[in-house]
């Protein structure tokens, strides 16, 4: 018996299987007719769904109505969230967002929830997509803020169509802090701009709020081009927002 869990981004339709609180199976698919072609309704409970664009929520919910006669729980800003969204436009935070920093606290308290009582420990959140974002939570269940920079993917594609000789520039050209050509350097501005938000992040954290431990929860299609130059202990979880997704139906569908 398995609970199906939909991410619906920009360009792809993340799937995860779930069954009972452990996410079995992820998946990518690039539309939903790719993706409609493989669900198998043996056995499925429910599902539930998050979009960047709600009209593809709805779009996906007749479908699974229509095909399996499964009317899925949809994620939107009206539901209740275990984070209080403390945020000066939560309407443009992002749904993505949202769900990715509800997946990382839930996998925090699975796992350290006595280790968070304390208002000096931090969860920074770190989401490698189309745009590179870091949330910030802090004791005991606040939802701070975020930082936001065009990804990893976008900027070397920015940069080659700013050249006039289309140079292919990768993250496979970072050598490190600074380069000595062309794709060295290109590759250095890039990527050290992302390595450079989060550390910044982490040294204000402990040297002006006197954080003590920073709990660092890691998720994007973009994370396997940079995690082997982060420098500090974090969590990579590729299904971080299908675990909030799924936490955020527990909660909105809990009996009373």
């Amino acid at each position: 018996m398995t609970f199906l869990v939909f991410d619906i981004g920009h360009s792809t339709i993340k799937l995860g299987r779930f069954k009972g609180d452990k996410l079995i199976a992820f998946e990518v698919y690039n539309d939903l007719e790719e993706c409609s072609e493989i669900i198998d309704d043996n056995g499925i409970t429910g599902a539930a769904i998050s979009s960047v664009e709600q009209s593809e929520s709805e779009k996906l919910a007749r479908f699974l109505r229509d095909t399996y006669n499964i009317n899925p729980f949809l994620v939107t800003p009206e539901n209740k969230y275990n984070l209080q969204i403390v945020y000066q436009t939560p309407l443009l935070l992002g749904i993505d967002r949202i769900c990715a920093a509800e997946g990382a606290f839930y996998l925090f308290r699975k796992k350290y929830e006595k280790e968070f009582l304390d208002r000096k420990n931090y969860i920074i959140v770190v989401d490698f997509g189309t745009t590179t974002t870091l949330s910030l939570i802090k004791y005991p269940n606040i939802f701070k803020g975020c930082t936001i920079t065009p990804g990893i993917g976008l900027m070397f594609k920015t940069i080659k169509s700013f050249q006039p000789s289309k140079v292919n520039i990768t993250a496979e050209n970072y050598v490190g802090y600074i380069g000595k050509n062309l794709k060295e350097s290109v590759a250095a501005g890039i990527m050290n701009t992302h390595l450079g938000m989060i550390e910044k992040v982490v040294n204000i954290l402990k040297k002006k709020k006197g954080a003590e431990k920073i709990f660092i929860y890691v998720t994007g299609g973009n994370s396997e081009k940079i995690l082997k130059y982060l420098n500090f202990d974090y969590k990579f979880e590729r299904g971080l927002v299908h675990y909030g997704i799924k936490s955020i139906f527990d909660l909105n569908t809990a009996k009373e």
